[in-house]
């Protein structure tokens, strides 16, 4: 049973409570009244009657004090709301847009369309972009001096000399070097023409994946990863744009990503070799024979893998670097090793069916790449035609043809620079000059093929100067047809100042002799204005063969003056200037000095450094070496330097320089040359081309 409540008990109860508490006649309690809700604090503090007016309150006012405001609950999400949407990373790369250059905006959309997220672009932006971060300004000299005479020679100083109004030299005749100004520019266009008033060395490659690639991830060699991201920047800024094996876009997009399609890691530490020899201004020099020297001990990783790829099928990955090891071997002094690497991209090339038709390759990266690369292929093979004076391995240029800069421009890959003190991107317009190397390297293979017909003698004392005639047509409409930002007034970085010391004159056959000497003063010319902009100090493998050239054609004056007479003084077809020895002599020296720093990065500027020095007068010697210093190298050095870089070569190549039936061919050249322009001259082209040394 439940129980029942007792009602007598609960009665009680409440009569003792209402007992208890007898009423009062108070009024109820209520809340205290509070300010508004927006009444500034200091006068709430002080006077809870302020009226909240903005701005100030009346409390506030009075006092002359400066109100701080309670937020309304609005407000409040208000604020929070504009905040956020101020720090968003959607929000700050949208800005970025808005707000950056053209060139910058469109490098941000194209890392939003390579699917990088807003967070991590937000990040790259405020952090990683190298516009945003303070960095230690490289050498930013306006202009070089001239070593031992500052003047730029009087017989270059011709009005038919185009080089002289271009606008990296601006200065007017016998003008001082060391007293130039910077070109008088408007404040506007500074930012525009920095190219013209800095060295190339002082700019910055502008590309946010040279700062998220791990070049750790693709080499066992022990170095950090920040020096190996500067060694890529500086193949980057000072190799690439003439030895163009593969494309830079798809390289460094696969770096990124650990993609194995356009990279590999083959080919990265054969990149990050060369970048070794292009640090030539640092203290230690290069030395690819030096077992501490990185150089060294990227060139032994090299080594490792390419046996390793070499038992596996071998793809377009391995043939770049094959190119680029190559190009290294190529400043060994050791033509045979150089050979032999060629012979063996060729073999490689030839496996990839690289030189035929690509429109069968659907995926278009891969194509471009296959296209590219048979191109660069095929500039390359001609300049060493032209070096060593042997056959060409290809007799007819790829099949498909290099597509027009301006309508597919990603096909080259384009280079933004930055330059000290400026916030303006300045494009290295690698697509019109790979577009007219390309078609020099066409003119230049023909020609070289010619050289080497088997005709009879006297055919080629016939004919000789009829086929020169033909070959410089052809390099006459090559040459106008160069776009105008390869004109001599407006050519600036040292690719562009190479590619016109390809150029030639008008030629007149019954006065062939005054147009090589017009072409020899403007040979010079480019290679003046070099200096005086950009110096020799930085490493290019190119300016080697140009400043032997030149250190040669210039010993062969100074003999022409020392030995006859001022009144029966001849000079050759290649020969500029006056009788003055002062002249020459400076030009002989800045050579040397060329070659000199260049010799910091690759062997081979060094040996013909010493061999020009063997040519050179004692007083001539004596006032070089005041100015530089040459170490000589005795025959054991000589063997040990020659047998460790041998060393860095895997067997296949070893066994192709030890097989004559697979060295290209020998010289043909001397007897072409002797015999259309004579023996003298013959003779001085060989050496020329030949880098001074005995064939």
């Amino acid at each position: 049973m439940i129980p029942q409540r007792n009602s007598s008990i609960s009665g009680a109860s409440s009569s003792s409570a209402a007992e208890s508490n007898p009423p009062n006649n108070l009024r109820p309690l209520v809340p205290a009244s509070r300010p508004a809700e927006n009444t500034s604090t200091h006068a709430y503090r002080t006077a809870p009657l302020c009226n909240g007016g903005r701005p100030p309150c009346s409390q506030c006012r009075s006092r002359h004090i400066e109100c701080v405001y309670r937020q309304t609950p609005d407000a409040d999400f208000r604020e929070k709301y504009e905040s956020l949407w101020e720090s968003h990373p959607a929000a700050v790369v949208y800005r970025a847009i808005q707000t950056r250059s053209r060139a910058e905006a469109l490098e941000i959309v194209r890392r939003i369309q390579n699917g990088i997220d807003a967070e991590t672009l937000m990040h790259q932006l405020t952090v990683a972009d190298p516009l945003l971060q303070v960095q230690l300004e490289p050498e930013t000299r306006t202009r070089y001096q001239f070593v031992y005479s500052p003047l730029m020679p009087e017989y270059l100083q011709e009005a038919g000399n185009p080089f002289m109004k271009s606008l990296i030299h601006e200065w007017s005749h016998r003008d001082d070097a060391s007293v130039i100004a910077s070109p008088t520019l408007p404040e506007h266009d500074l930012g525009y023409k920095a190219l013209y008033l800095r060295p190339h060395h002082a700019a910055s490659i502008v590309d946010a994946r040279l700062d998220e690639i791990v070049p750790s991830k693709w080499t066992s060699v022990k170095a950090s990863d920040d020096m190996m991201r500067e060694l890529i920047r500086f193949y980057f800024l000072q190799e690439y744009d003439w030895f163009t094996f593969f494309q830079k876009d798809y390289f460094l997009d696969d770096m990124v990503s650990g993609s194995t399609t356009f990279c590999s890691s083959l080919l990265v530490n054969a990149v990050l070799a060369v970048g070794c020899q292009c640090r030539n201004y640092i203290s230690q020099p290069a030395a690819f024979w030096d077992p501490q020297c990185f150089g060294y001990k990227f060139m032994e990783e090299a080594r490792r893998l390419w046996i390793l790829e070499m038992t596996r099928n071998r793809n377009l990955t391995t043939l770049q670097a094959a190119l680029v090891l190559n190009s290294i071997v190529n400043m060994f002094d050791m033509d045979p090793l150089s050979k032999a690497y060629l012979v063996q991209a060729t073999n490689m090339a030839q496996e990839l069916d690289l030189f035929e038709p690509t429109t069968y390759i659907m995926n278009k990266k891969l194509r471009n790449s296959y296209d590219l690369t048979a191109w660069s292929f095929f500039h390359w093979q001609s300049t060493l035609s032209y070096q060593f004076m042997t056959v060409p391995v290809l007799e007819t240029p790829p099949r498909s043809p290099v597509p027009d800069p301006k309508r597919d421009p990603e096909w080259f890959g384009e280079i933004w620079l930055k330059y000290p003190s400026s916030s303006v991107l300045i494009p290295l317009q690698t697509g019109i000059l790979f577009k007219a190397r390309m078609d020099f390297a066409v003119v230049l293979n023909e020609a070289m093929l010619q050289v080497h017909q088997h005709t009879p003698e006297g055919e080629l004392t016939r004919n000789g100067s009829a086929k020169i005639m033909e070959v410089v047509q052809k390099l006459q409409h090559w040459h106008s047809t160069l776009p105008k930002a390869l004109d001599p007034s407006e050519i600036v970085f040292p690719s562009q100042l190479k590619i016109q010391q390809k150029q030639v004159v008008d030629f007149d056959e019954d006065q062939i002799l005054q147009s090589l000497s017009m072409y020899r003063a403007q040979f010079e010319t480019i290679l003046r204005i070099h200096y005086l902009r950009h110096s020799f100090e930085y490493g290019n493998m190119m300016l080697t063969r140009f400043l032997s050239m030149l250190a040669f054609l210039t010993l062969n004056k100074l003999s022409n003056l020392t030995t006859e007479s001022r009144d029966n003084q001849k000079t050759s077809g290649l020969d500029v200037g006056d009788t003055d020895p002062k002249e020459a002599r400076a030009t002989l020296i800045m050579a040397q000095k060329g070659l000199s720093d260049q010799g910091r990065g690759y062997y081979l500027p060094k040996a013909l450094l010493r061999d020009v020095l063997g040519h050179m007068t004692a007083s001539d010697a004596t006032i070089l070496q005041s100015i530089i210093a040459i170490a000589p190298e005795g025959p054991n050095e000589a063997q040990e330097r020659k047998l460790l870089l041998e060393g860095h070569c895997p067997p296949d190549i070893l066994k192709i320089t030890k097989d004559p039936s697979q060295q290209l061919e020998g010289n043909w050249i001397q007897r072409f040359t002797i015999l259309t322009l004579g023996e003298k001259s013959g003779q001085l082209i060989l050496s020329m081309i030949s880098g001074g040394k005995d064939n």
